[in-house]
């Protein structure tokens, strides 16, 4: 969940602490004691005892999608106006519905109803989605505007990152131009190349 937060501080190049709690599997599940103390004494209250905040400033700030959002505008990465940030808060929102819709997928129990499911998302809806989210994109290398924004990086985490298929993710946007040149774009920044490669190998 917070890895565009990560990615949003790599391309700014601002250094920050990356704190992760230690996670230890314990039949089958993960588990972190550090984490479980952490919630009792109180300390991510202000986020409902969940992960992941950003402390800055002496405040400590929570849900990931907020974290964004106030990390895009201090980096400028939310657009040169009002309704390019409207526009690009738009386009996020699209890609976290696109979420959502497969999350329903992982999350069913009857293991032969959840495998016609995926064959169908990859087949069908995950091309019929991003054909949608095409169609609300402005030019060819920025989802909006005319430099990187926010949007881009939700883009390329959901394209890159999010499915466990990549070449049946990669093939339902193979087609899609404007798609294809913003994935481009952003993996060719040398600041996301850098962080790729040398970013800790973690759950979260």
């Amino acid at each position: 969940a917070a890895e565009s937060s990560r990615m949003l501080f790599a391309i700014a190049g601002v250094e920050y602490e990356d704190f992760r709690f230690p996670i230890e599997f314990v039949d089958g599940r993960p588990e972190s004691p550090q984490f479980k103390e952490a919630i009792e004494d109180g300390s991510f209250t202000r986020n409902m005892g969940r992960l992941p905040v950003l402390e800055t400033e002496g405040v400590q700030l929570g849900h990931s999608k907020a974290i964004e959002r106030f990390l895009a505008k201090r980096f400028q990465m939310l657009g040169d106006s009002e309704i390019e940030a409207a526009r690009i808060d738009a386009v996020c929102e699209h890609v976290r519905d696109i979420k959502d819709a497969f999350q329903v997928i992982r999350s069913m129990k009857a293991e032969e109803e959840k495998k016609v499911a995926v064959v169908k998302w990859y087949d069908s809806e995950l091309p019929g989605s991003l054909a949608k989210l095409e169609s609300c994109l402005g030019g060819d290398e920025h989802a909006v505007g005319t430099r990187l924004s926010l949007a881009d990086i939700c883009i390329f985490m959901l394209l890159t990152e999010f499915f466990e298929n990549v070449e049946k993710c990669a093939s339902a946007f193979k087609d899609l131009k404007r798609l294809s040149q913003i994935v481009e774009h952003v993996k060719s920044l040398d600041a996301v190349k850098g962080w790729i490669e040398k970013r800790p190998d973690t759950m979260f």
